[in-house]
């Protein structure tokens, strides 16, 4: 949780935008990104989705698809 506030007080912006600005852009990864609604897990393949909210992860959750 350190790092998450770290990096958005430092950026001034969202962890999602700053790590696809910063990372994901830069290493030509499409399909990645933060979840934080369960919207955001359609398309991702865990066992639980439908039931789970990417909330319980205060830290942040990345999902996407391999590639």
């Amino acid at each position: 949780m350190f790092v998450r506030h770290l990096i958005e007080s430092t950026c001034s912006e969202p962890l999602g935008v700053a790590l696809t600005r910063f990372v994901l852009r830069t290493l030509e990864i499409a399909r990645a990104r933060i979840a934080g609604v369960p919207d955001d897990l359609s398309g991702v393949f865990m066992g639980n989705a439908a039931s789970y909210h990417p909330d319980r992860v205060y830290h942040g959750l990345m999902v996407g698809r391999p590639g």
